[in-house]
């Protein structure tokens, strides 16, 4: 989260053989940070840091939790570092196995005109 600034998302893969390598995923940010007493705590279910609640910030404390879940589910790692009034940067690593199967083909894109009443956005937030 950031209320001014930048959140910048990398995606990665490191292979280390023909078959086999990671996928990883980071997320900076350039906001208020979190003190290093409080990042231990980030990935407990519910957890909402100080800085979080005194700016107002809304959530339930669930994000990281899950997040962390989802990646151990995957074999994989996730790590948070922070500096306060510098920015957070979160780290996710996820053993692949490529499979021995031809790349999928992807469809060919089709396309539509809708009335814009018919029109829908969904905005999903934790």
């Amino acid at each position: 989260f950031t209320p001014r600034g930048a959140i910048q998302v990398e995606v990665g893969w490191r292979a280390q053989d023909e078959r086999q390598g990671e996928l990883h995923l980071t997320v900076n940010d350039s906001g208020c940070g979190i003190a290093a007493d409080e990042v231990g705590k980030l990935f407990q279910p519910f957890y909402r840091a100080r800085g979080a609640q005194r700016i107002s910030v809304q959530g339930t404390g669930l994000g990281l939790s899950i997040c962390k879940e989802i990646v151990e589910q995957m074999g994989g790692r996730i790590a948070l570092h922070s500096q306060p009034g510098v920015g957070t940067r979160v780290e996710v690593a996820i053993p692949v196995e490529l499979s021995g199967a031809p790349p999928a083909v992807a469809p060919a894109e089709r396309s539509f005109d809708l009335p814009s009443s018919a029109m829908r956005t969904a905005l999903i937030d934790d």
